[in-house]
């Protein structure tokens, strides 16, 4: 509401000049004033982006509306992405010139969201090398602790503090959180380690020579996603022995990379009969359903998978996702909510991933005209959260 009173105040000064001016020197002049009043009110700095945008909108208004003569139809036609008829693509990359030119405010801060967006390839890339390098034989706790510890190094190795001056605590967060979120998208690394199970318990291994050879086989074949290979030696390692959990969770793994989600479920029935607290068949089975569209199973291993292990985020995520399948969207919002409580809770960078169900959410919520019950649902959980 702010930046719209903010707007009119524009469109109030563009007519005080002439009828009719260049529309692209509007544009510009409304950009880099709205820009000044945002810093003056402290908004600008953590922000620039957004009111950048925000900025842009009220200037594509301004710049139309400069155009208006008393003997021409002052019907204003709006797009859907939220641009007039009035203005092109061509007016845009001039008022940019004229912005660059013109507007010292606009210069300083857009360097600095360069410089951001320069710098954030190389630190995820320096984090992901480090990431790849950790055991995935050590606990959940233990991953997304080093995880998060690769992500900080990496930012201090890449002199990122010193070029984008991220000299408060605020700042460093914001940062951090920018390249765990890249982390997620950009490096296979951080879903290896995180979603691997390699904790060694009772039977995870097997003590038969030549059912362990074929089960070091079938890695050597699975990781060259030779997975028609992997399945025939995975399979010769649990003919061997029987209770090779190991061995029934990679057998299940191959057969679903594969799309042969019925014969993964078995195997993963099997791993489950041999462990029933084992949470990488639990899941996985929970998984197998999703992608075979059955909401309803999937719900029950999620479910049973936060029996195993309350603390866990992938069952309340896995929960919030089925959940959300079968249009159930107060229950999803509240296990997208825990989900991401407990991925914050952990360091887990995977968060990113539950804030962005909560997004999505919110759409399917505001379609339903129960933006009230969004709001209620985050508020008796106490969520407070900034949705674009």
């Amino acid at each position: 509401m702010k930046s719209l009173i903010l707007v009119s105040c524009f469109f109030i000064s563009i007519f005080s000049f002439s009828q009719i001016e260049n529309k692209n020197a509007v544009m510009s002049k409304v950009i880099c004033e709205c820009l000044e009043n945002a810093e003056k009110e402290g908004t600008l700095k953590d922000n620039f982006e957004k009111t950048y945008e925000e900025c842009q909108k009220g200037a594509v208004f301004a710049g139309a509306l400069s155009q208006i003569t008393k003997d021409r139809d002052t019907t204003l036609t709006l797009n859907p992405n939220a641009s007039l008829d009035t203005i092109d693509q061509s007016d845009m990359e001039a008022t940019l010139e004229l912005l660059s030119n013109e507007c010292d405010l606009y210069n300083k801060y857009n360097a600095a969201a360069v410089s951001v967006e320069n710098m954030l390839p190389g630190v995820t890339e320096i984090a992901c090398d480090c990431i790849s390098e950790v055991s995935t034989s050590i606990s959940q706790a233990d991953k997304n602790t080093a995880i998060k510890q690769c992500t900080t190094e990496a930012i201090v190795s890449s002199n990122s503090i010193q070029e984008l001056k991220l000299g408060t605590v605020e700042k460093m967060r914001s940062f951090l959180k920018l390249v765990s979120n890249n982390l997620v998208e950009n490096c296979p690394a951080v879903e290896r380690l995180v979603f691997s199970n390699d904790e060694e318990k009772l039977n995870s291994y097997s003590t038969n020579e030549k059912a362990m050879g074929f089960y070091l086989d079938g890695i050597d074949y699975m990781e060259a996603e030779k997975y028609n290979k992997a399945i025939k030696l995975y399979e010769k390692a649990v003919k061997l022995d029987p209770k090779f959990v190991f061995a029934w969770d990679n057998l299940g793994r191959s057969y679903r990379q594969i799309n042969k989600f019925d014969k993964a479920i078995k195997a993963y029935e099997k791993s489950y009969e041999v462990d029933s607290l084992n949470p990488t068949s639990i899941m996985n089975m929970a998984v197998a359903y999703n992608y075979k569209k059955d909401f309803k199973s999937a719900a029950f291993w999620y479910e049973k998978l936060i029996e195993v292990n309350p603390k866990d985020p992938e069952g309340h995520y896995g929960l919030a996702l089925t959940y959300m399948n079968q249009q159930l969207i107060e229950d999803s919002l509240k296990k997208a909510i825990d989900a991401r409580q407990l991925y914050l809770d952990s360091n887990s960078p995977y968060s990113a991933d539950a804030e962005k169900m909560i997004g999505f959410l919110y759409r399917m919520f505001v379609k339903e005209n129960k933006e009230d019950l969004f709001n209620k649902i985050c508020t008796d959980n106490n969520l407070n959260i900034k949705l674009d």
